[in-house]
């Protein structure tokens, strides 16, 4: 995908919380057991995946992980940035707990 790929700020939000001190190739796993993304996280992850940012795994159990694919710095950078202007717009809940007798596992 293209450097100049225009991102929505909550994928780049997610990309600078999550991703912005891993290394090309670092991950990240969701059991889906006690906590899972929130449905506006799994929106920019799943945006992050389309736009080549991220690779992704389907793990045993209904888990998710997600793989680095390209630097991520900047975008921690551009987020600390953001909110010390006090943007409102890229602060927002990225995990949420999974209640007993409720499915974990978000659709990929």
């Amino acid at each position: 995908m293209s450097e100049t790929h225009e991102l929505s700020d909550d994928a780049k939000a997610v990309l600078g919380s999550w991703f912005g001190m891993m290394n090309v190739d670092g991950d990240l796993h969701f059991a889906m057991q006690k906590v899972r993304p929130t449905d506006r996280a799994k929106a920019a992850l799943d945006e992050l995946v389309s736009a080549g940012w991220l690779g992704y795994s389907p793990a045993q159990g209904g888990g998710h992980t997600y793989i680095l694919m390209r630097g991520a710095r900047r975008w921690m950078r551009w987020l600390q940035a953001r909110a010390k202007k006090g943007d409102q717009s890229v602060n927002f809940k990225l995990v949420e707990p999974i209640r007993p007798n409720e499915g974990g596992s978000h659709d990929q």
